[in-house]
């Protein structure tokens, strides 16, 4: 491999690290907080799910799962069950809702991306 084909494997590299560190947010004041900022100060559409930890443990009902959307600040939302193929995209306004199975519909833990 030439040394212009690792310099641009390296750079592309490092994109996509960056593209999985927490960007900070910016508030509707203009101020910036850390990534683990919570409530209303997230950007419209954005995930954040520091404060779903009451969903653990609930069955994934409509009702649950348009809360979770809503007290995540996501403007999309996927169910995934154990062995669900999913896209690897990462998606900072979609929460992900990992069940226990299609049948008890458990809630295990929740995820951006």
């Amino acid at each position: 491999m030439n040394k212009s084909a690792l310099m641009a494997l390296a750079a592309a590299g490092t994109l996509a690290l960056a593209a999985c560190t927490p960007q900070p947010i910016i508030r509707a004041d203009g101020t910036v907080g850390p990534a683990e900022s919570t409530g209303p100060s997230a950007p419209a559409g954005s995930c954040n799910v520091t404060n779903l930890g009451w969903a653990v443990g609930q069955i994934a009902t409509t009702e649950t799962l348009v809360r979770i959307k809503r007290d995540s600040g996501a403007s999309v939302g996927r169910v995934i069950a154990p062995g669900t193929m999913v896209t690897k995209d990462f998606r900072a306004d979609r929460v992900n809702v990992h069940i226990n199975s299609n049948t008890e519909r458990k809630i295990q833990r929740t995820t951006c991306g």
